[in-house]
C-alpha cells in the first residue's frame, strides 16, 4: 500500500490552507484566528481553481499552465504571509480554563 495519495492530500490541504489564510489575512485582518483557519481551505481552493477555469476557458490546456500557476500561487502565498502575517496570538486560548 502506497502512502502517496495520503501525502498528496495532506500537501494540498496545507497549500490551500496557506493560500486561503493569506488571502483572508489581507482582505479581513480583524477576523478571529479560528474562524480564519476554518475558512482558509475553502478560500484557498476557490482562489486556486478560478484561474484554472478561466485559463481553460480561454483554450489553454491545463498541462501547459498547471505548474507555473501553482508556483505563482505559492509565491503569492509567501509574499502575502510576509506582508500581512495572520494573527495567531491576538485572542486568548480557546481551551483555557478560567477561574
Amino acid at each position: 500500500m502506497s502512502l502517496a495519495p495520503l501525502a498528496l492530500t495532506f500537501v494540498l490541504l496545507v497549500f490551500w490552507t496557506g493560500l486561503g489564510w493569506s488571502l483572508i489575512a489581507a482582505a479581513e485582518p480583524n477576523m478571529k484566528p479560528l474562524r480564519a483557519l476554518f475558512l482558509a481551505p475553502v478560500t484557498g481552493v476557490a482562489v486556486a481553481l478560478l484561474p484554472v477555469f478561466w485559463l481553460s476557458l480561454i483554450g489553454l490546456p491545463v498541462a501547459s499552465f498547471a505548474r507555473p500557476l501553482m508556483a505563482a500561487l505559492g509565491c503569492v502565498t509567501v509574499v502575502a504571509w510576509i506582508w500581512r502575517r495572520p494573527a495567531w496570538t491576538v485572542s486568548p486560548p480557546y481551551f483555557a480554563f478560567r477561574f
